[in-house]
């Protein structure tokens, strides 16, 4: 008689914001259905008790920037630097203590806004702001 298992999908990794100095995440995972059609629906069954999340950077080699168990589904990175480029990794551990595969994602953060007083008068300020530009190096 075969055996039948259910496998799961790796999580889904879904950039909700980026700015100057976070990126905002959400993620999900379900249960593949098998080949027969055959139950396997939905998440039933399978629940998720924590997740594992790693940021490295990128543009300094630094693969440690974060590291950390997180028990909800959804997280905001702070504390990154302006137009830098980094991936974020997110796994999952199921209520049998099974880690499984990491999703990653790479990001760049938006460059810094630069501000300046235009002119001022007596009952007004005129202000501009643009982004700074980016240089990329080739």
């Amino acid at each position: 008689m075969p055996i039948r298992v259910r496998t799961l999908k790796a999580v889904a990794l879904q950039v909700l914001d980026i700015g100057e100095d976070y990126v905002q995440l959400h993620w999900s995972r379900a249960l593949v259905r098998p080949a027969d059609g055959t139950e396997g629906d939905g998440d039933d069954g399978w629940m998720d008790l924590k997740y594992e999340m790693v940021v490295g950077c990128i543009d300094t080699g630094n693969d440690n920037v974060l590291h950390r168990e997180i028990s909800e589904n959804k997280y905001t990175v702070a504390n990154l630097l302006p137009s830098t480029s980094y991936v974020i990794s997110v796994r999952a551990c199921d209520d049998l203590d099974q880690w499984g595969l990491w999703r990653r994602v790479r990001v760049q953060t938006l460059p810094a806004m630069r501000t300046s007083i235009h002119e001022i008068g007596e009952s007004f300020a005129r202000l501009m702001w643009r982004r700074e530009d980016v240089v990329v190096e080739e």
